[in-house]
């Protein structure tokens, strides 16, 4: 998996990062009115790109994507799965063979126990409550959550209360089992992939020393 802080990018590195991408992602990616918004869309195309390169046989062509019923964006036929999520300042993307895989990475707020009830079940409202860090045990049950529900290539549901922990990193969804793994990234960040078999071994990269010399970085 791939993480990057887009706060830490250099007008140079941004400008950079957006001559190597494909007209066609150029042009969605200044679609978006946010400058964040178009910083975490360029990082996420490319963060996935550079992920790719790992994979033999892998169309690395960014716009050679097709999508799920639900909109999730897939590469047919190469067996490979792919997820990118970006909150605040980081943009991280996972990427699998055979098997699925989600992630989410959420950044820590402040929350309000008592608005929870149609995000958590009665059992994981009274632990995050209890809890002397309710807003970092809320954000880790919902980033759990969202993760689970990416690799499902699913939105947020009506209902998320419908998740059940069997065990430490062991998770049930609508009769599937996902097995989730906690990535630090920043301590005020809550970030969780979420794999249909137990991962393998997960190596943790930065996009922009494969790309730019530090002669463009901040």
């Amino acid at each position: 998996m791939y993480a990057e802080n887009r706060a830490q990018l250099s007008a140079a590195a941004i400008a950079y990062l957006f001559s190597i991408i494909p007209d066609q992602e150029r042009q969605k990616i200044e679609s978006f009115y946010r400058l964040k918004d178009k910083q975490a869309s360029l990082l996420g195309k490319l963060l996935l790109f550079q992920s790719l390169n790992e994979f033999e046989g892998v169309e690395k062509n960014l716009s050679a994507f097709t999508y799920s019923a639900n909109g999730k964006p897939l590469l047919n036929g190469a067996g490979v799965s792919f997820n990118i999520s970006h909150s605040g300042d980081y943009v991280v993307c996972a990427v699998a063979n055979e098997q699925q895989i989600g992630i989410d990475i959420e950044k820590i707020v402040e929350i309000d126990p008592d608005k929870l009830s149609c995000a958590l079940s009665p059992s994981e409202l009274a632990y995050v409550k209890k809890s002397q860090r309710k807003n970092f045990e809320f954000f880790k049950i919902w980033t759990a959550k969202e993760a689970i529900l990416k690799a499902k290539g699913l939105g947020i549901q009506r209902d998320m209360t419908g998740f059940e922990i069997l065990h430490k990193g062991v998770w049930l969804y609508r009769q599937e089992l996902f097995f989730l793994t906690e990535i630090e990234i920043d301590p005020t960040y809550c970030c969780i992939m979420a794999t249909t078999t137990r991962p393998y071994e997960i190596q943790k990269d930065k996009l922009i020393p494969e790309f730019i010399d530090e002669g463009l970085m901040c």
